[in-house]
């Protein structure tokens, strides 16, 4: 099963690094939300510029009283050993993907801490809310999931992230 995702991640990322646009990826179309909440940890991802410089991420995924699904982020900033957290909304947009919208304030303050994203900081500087799509690319729902995403901008390029999430925490190793 490990050496399945590995390469499942290790494909993302070799065409991740030669495309210029966003490709279209296969998802698991029967995904259910409600078999998906609850702690995800993340043990695996492809680097991003929006995650540089932090570890240990945990989203915990809730359905509220109002029947709105809602996650609680949570990463490590390993620069000023600290942890940064995010509250978001979720909408599953299409059969196997859903998108998460977080408060902007919240994610400036991330890319504050990185200070090689200070042009990243500027332009999103105007934005109250921000969202990123996930592609659900394959779950069991109790032990792993694969996560895609990317967001195309104008002028720069494709901004894509990849992450394998477990139901546990990483080990020491990956600490």
């Amino acid at each position: 099963m490990a050496w399945l995702m590995a390469s499942l991640v290790l494909g993302i990322a070799a065409e991740s690094l030669l495309a210029d646009q966003c490709p279209l990826k296969e998802v698991q179309t029967e995904f259910n939300m409600t078999k998906y909440l609850g702690e995800w940890n993340e043990i695996l991802r492809i680097p991003n510029i929006y995650e540089e410089g932090y570890s240990c991420m945990l989203d915990h995924f809730t359905l509220s009283p109002d029947g709105t699904t809602r996650v609680h982020s949570r990463a490590y900033n390993v620069s000023n050993h600290a942890y940064v957290f995010l509250d978001g909304v979720v909408t599953v947009s299409q059969p196997g993907r859903f998108d998460v919208t977080y408060n902007g304030t919240n994610r400036l303050r991330i890319l504050q801490d990185m200070a090689t994203l200070i042009t990243v900081c500027c332009l999103l500087a105007t934005a109250a809310v921000w969202s990123s799509s996930y592609w659900v690319l394959g779950t069991d729902y109790s032990t792993y999931a694969v996560l895609w995403g990317c967001l195309e901008t104008d002028g720069l390029a494709p901004q894509r992230e990849s992450t394998v999430r477990s139901r546990q925490g990483p080990g020491l190793a990956v600490l």
